[in-house]
């Protein structure tokens, strides 16, 4: 949002690490009705080095998000609705029982059940050709065999 200060930045990498997570599923990982249209941080890696860097250097601290950040395991896709951003309703991964915040966002994390929830689902939608796959293979070689 515009006028908002900015508490953290993103390392330059981060548009590749979007993309790459759209291309491995481009649904929702939460309800997969929706086209996915954000990346949700599961939890927040921190990365250390930069805080020390600012430090010596006397510019203040500047967090920035780590930059390798796993998709299906540190991030996922989700629509709008899903994510719920500032509404934070029942459904969404914001809400308070999905969601733990702290002042220091740096600590915020998804929830131990809809963490993993998150991962399977994403895991499963994104490999679901592997299983399509493994259907044809075990087809054809059945043909083969019979014939």
């Amino acid at each position: 949002m515009k006028g908002t200060p900015r508490y953290f930045e993103y390392y330059s990498n981060w548009q590749e690490i979007r993309a790459r997570t759209f291309r491995r599923l481009e649904r929702c990982t939460l309800c997969f009705t929706n086209s996915a249209e954000e990346v949700h941080y599961l939890y927040y890696q921190k990365s250390i080095i930069p805080w020390i860097i600012d430090w010596f250097l006397f510019r203040g601290f500047k967090r920035t998000i780590a930059g390798r950040e796993t998709p299906g395991w540190s991030i996922v896709p989700l629509c709008k609705e899903c994510h719920g951003g500032k509404t934070r309703h029942f459904g969404s991964v914001h809400h308070n029982e999905h969601w733990v915040s702290f002042p220091n966002q740096f600590r915020n994390y998804q929830r131990f059940g809809m963490r993993w929830r998150l991962r399977i689902q994403f895991w499963l939608f994104s490999l679901w050709w592997l299983w399509g796959m493994g259907l044809f293979l075990g087809g054809v070689g059945a043909l083969l065999w019979l014939s």
